[in-house]
């Protein structure tokens, strides 16, 4: 499966400043680039009146990305922290 990061993606994920919610995405995105699909990622949730658009979120951050099927596209990331 190939993993592919939007420029915002990447700009959000740099301004992250709790050391905890950094080490809980990166473990997220880690365990979605090991995954063989979204079969074995449990904690993923569908969006709907999107083909392609999923989300992972917990109490301190959403991430939304797309799955196609040969990769999936990390698209946004919002701290709900605030």
């Amino acid at each position: 499966m190939i993993v592919l990061y939007l420029r915002n993606f990447d700009e959000e994920l740099s301004k992250i400043k709790d050391e905890s919610i950094a080490r809980s995405v990166f473990s997220i995105i880690q365990r979605v680039e090991s995954s063989r699909g979204i079969k074995d990622f449990p904690d993923i949730e569908k969006i709907q009146n999107h083909p392609t658009a999923y989300k992972i979120k917990n109490e301190n951050f959403l991430i939304g990305l797309f799955v196609e099927p040969t990769k999936i596209i990390f698209g946004a990331f919002i701290d709900l922290s605030h």
